[in-house]
């Protein structure tokens, strides 16, 4: 995955685009009222939380739970179909409010309370829990096992929550940590619970994501019926179909084809066009350059599909017999994309060595003062900006949470205790992963998790497959030192890789979320619990959604498969 460097965020004049943006999504539409807060403090003008309101509620996780599988299985399909996935923070922050806002409005006792923009962070923290590693299940093995989803999901949980003040707290200025899109999702939050936002609630800006989300729905049953001419354009097939058979070539190659789907259409809104570009410049090379070239050069071969026009020929072919007697373009292409895609990973944690720098130190000042009491007493306030101070300055608790709405050190090490034993007993048995292998391999994805974080911190990006293919490697070349079976090899790597990929990918998604709770002055052990109630959910939830898409689609799981609607860009990788 490609990590943008971000820009400067502290530049004024873009924090107040940011807001600009955020307002304007919740129908806000008079610039002149958006106010300027500090990216690194609570928001100005908000409401304190108050401790007699009740905000893990049942609606607020049942909601949350529902909005949460919507978008995993959205992102299922979507990572089975391109590799690439979303979050569902500004989606169950938007549609959080309206459902629970429709429900207030009903007689039903537990539902006709009034919501408030804290138990709305709850809705978005559940949701976001419950999508967090969906990821497994697009890349790697489809494990389909419970002890596995359970390490994949809870473990990222288990740790992200103690680095809560390293990264929100103490360093979050000083790395430039604004979490871009936990921030718009609290300044989303704070306008939809204004009395401006609640006044204007009838305004067709609200209409918008209702139509969005029902075109969505609708489009692709309509599209059903005719999938060659609304759904899935190839100009070429066209001219093929009507005589002009010379232009097969074009057709196999599946050049100029469009897929009128509103799930790629809401991707590519999504995307930077700079990412877009890349995309489209890698397929080009790929699929109009490279490939054409191996075949030509009898590198590479195709394979007929069809029975009715035998000239139809595929070139994205993965059978494992053929792989060195007759590889397909989509298999030698392979290789040359897999080390590009490691050469950046390696690179992007070198970029980071300031970042992790600054980790170090801080960490070590910690660990200073607990070793030396006496240093506790000083007397000094001066912010952390250097090696220096952070060396020698006692670093001032400035959380805005009060320490009894704080999640206890005994409920995320408990947590994690327990995730650790789960992963070291369940891989041992179900993939003979080694012992020392896997703690090995959970201290570097702790380690990587912190590249991770500071990355999505900067510019939403997650280097989620850094650690997959760092992991990959560490766990490959070490069990092929110790002469391990080609096939135990490739099970114990993949697994590994998966599970500690979701696991950074969930440590970033989450510490956004509760960097959106920072700013609303939500209690952190309240976001906990409701992350870990809605992870719960999305780990019973996926497998099970898994195989509903397997059982719909068999050749997302054959090998000898030429053609399936699901090229599964992540597996391959």
């Amino acid at each position: 995955m490609n990590v943008e460097k971000p820009q400067d965020y502290e530049d004024s004049t873009k924090n107040e685009g940011l807001f600009s943006t955020a307002e304007q999504a919740v129908g806000q539409e008079d610039q002149d009222a958006v106010t300027i807060d500090d990216l690194y403090k609570p928001l100005v003008g908000f409401q304190a939380y108050d401790p007699k309101e009740s905000i893990l509620t049942i609606r607020a996780v049942i909601v949350g739970c529902i909005l949460g599988s919507v978008v995993n299985i959205g992102n299922i399909y979507l990572g089975l179909k391109s590799g690439i996935g979303f979050e569902s923070v500004m989606f169950a922050t938007i549609f959080g409010f309206m459902i629970i806002r429709a429900l207030g409005r009903t007689k039903v006792p537990l539902l006709r309370s009034e919501l408030g923009p804290h138990e709305n962070n709850i809705v978005q923290a559940v949701a976001t829990g419950c999508v967090t590693h969906s990821f497994v299940y697009v890349s790697a093995i489809p494990a389909m096992l419970l002890c596995y989803s359970l390490v994949s999901g809870f473990f990222g949980l288990s740790y992200a929550v103690a680095l809560r003040k390293m990264f929100l707290v103490h360093l979050g200025e000083s790395l430039g940590l604004i979490f871009p899109t936990g921030t718009a999702a609290a300044v989303a939050i704070r306008g939809l619970h204004s009395n401006r936002g609640i006044t204007k609630s009838s305004s067709p800006s609200h209409l918008v994501p209702i139509l969005a989300f029902a075109f969505s729905i609708l489009w692709p049953v309509a599209t059903s019926y005719a999938p060659g001419v609304l759904y899935e354009l190839n100009f070429f097939w066209y001219i093929f179909k009507w005589g002009g058979r010379s232009i097969v070539h074009a057709v196999n190659w599946g050049w100029l084809t469009i897929m009128t789907s509103p799930a790629y259409i809401g991707t590519g809104t999504l995307m930077s066009p700079r990412i877009v570009a890349s995309f489209l410049f890698g397929t080009l090379l790929a699929w109009g350059i490279i490939g054409p070239v191996t075949l030509q050069l009898g590198y590479t071969t195709g394979k007929p599909y069809s029975e009715f026009y035998p000239e139809l020929v595929t070139y994205g072919a993965l059978i494992p017999s053929e792989f060195s007697s007759q590889p397909s373009p989509r298999y030698w292409i392979l290789w040359p994309a897999v080390l590009m895609m490691l050469a950046t990973s390696v690179t992007s944690i070198a970029l980071e060595w300031k970042a992790l720098r600054t980790m170090a130190c801080y960490n070590i000042s910690r660990l200073g003062l607990l070793l030396n009491p006496t240093t506790r007493s000083g007397q000094g306030t001066e912010k952390i900006s250097s090696k220096k101070a952070l060396a020698h300055t006692l670093l001032p608790d400035n959380d805005p949470i009060a320490v009894q709405y704080q999640t206890r050190k005994w409920e995320w090490l408990s947590l994690f205790i327990c995730i650790f034993v789960t992963s070291v007993v369940s891989f041992k048995f179900l993939f003979q992963l080694p012992i020392g292998l896997n703690i090995l391999n959970m201290l570097i994805g702790i380690f990587l998790s912190l590249v991770s974080i500071q990355t999505y911190g900067t510019s939403s990006v997650t280097s989620t497959a850094t650690v997959a293919t760092v992991s990959q490697l560490t766990t490959g070349s070490i069990m092929h030192s110790q002469n391990f079976s080609t096939n135990q090899s490739m099970l114990a790597n993949l697994a590994v890789a998966g599970a500690m990929g979701a696991a950074s990918q969930g440590a970033a998604t989450l510490m956004s979320d509760l960097k959106t709770g920072y700013l609303l002055r939500t209690p952190a052990r309240t976001q906990f619990y409701a992350q870990a109630l809605g992870t719960l959910v999305g780990v019973l939830l996926s497998p099970g959604l898994f195989i509903v898409f397997v059982e719909a689609y068999p050749c997302v799981l054959d090998a000898t498969a030429l053609t399936c609607s699901f090229s599964t860009p992540a597996v391959a990788l």
